[in-house]
């Protein structure tokens, strides 16, 4: 019985000695390493995308999570009217295709145009992107681009 005694004993001083002292920082564990996921849905591990701002109607194709700020912060202020002018074009002629691009890729540039003296917001900028990508931006634009309206424009 003193054996059980004594072994219970030095496994609770060993226990005890090897947890944080209340107080004192907890020891730091190294950085754990990004881990790719193989469901993407917010295309966040695409690599993908030019790295070259566009500034035109190509901007919502080659949008991608490592290129938003640069891409946005060069064009934003350049295409945000013009894009609202180009959805309340198609608003008004009921083109479906455009308005699925349109809608959430304008919300992106206004959300990214600086206002006044004040810098557009990374955090809102990634989330009008990340509403773009769930709304099926990316592949609406791409149809956008690649559709024939009434014969005025060949793919």
């Amino acid at each position: 019985m003193m054996k059980c005694l004594a072994a219970f004993v030095a496994c609770s001083l060993v226990a005890v000695s090897s947890a944080p002292v209340f107080g004192q920082p907890a020891p730091q564990r190294p950085p754990q390493p990004r881990v790719q996921l193989p469901i993407d849905p917010l295309g966040l591990n695409n690599r993908g995308g030019s790295s070259t701002p566009t500034c035109d109607m190509n901007i919502f194709v080659d949008l991608a999570r490592e290129n938003l700020k640069q891409f946005l912060g060069a064009c934003a202020a350049k295409l945000a009217a013009d894009s609202q002018a180009a959805l309340d074009d198609a608003t008004a002629k009921g083109d479906k295709v455009a308005i699925a691009c349109l809608t959430p890729g304008t919300d992106i540039l206004k959300a990214a145009a600086p206002t006044g003296d004040q810098e557009a917001g990374v955090i809102l900028m990634f989330q009008k992107f990340r509403d773009f990508i769930l709304a099926g931006g990316k592949e609406n634009c791409k149809a956008w681009l690649n559709t024939t309206v009434a014969g005025a424009l060949t793919p």
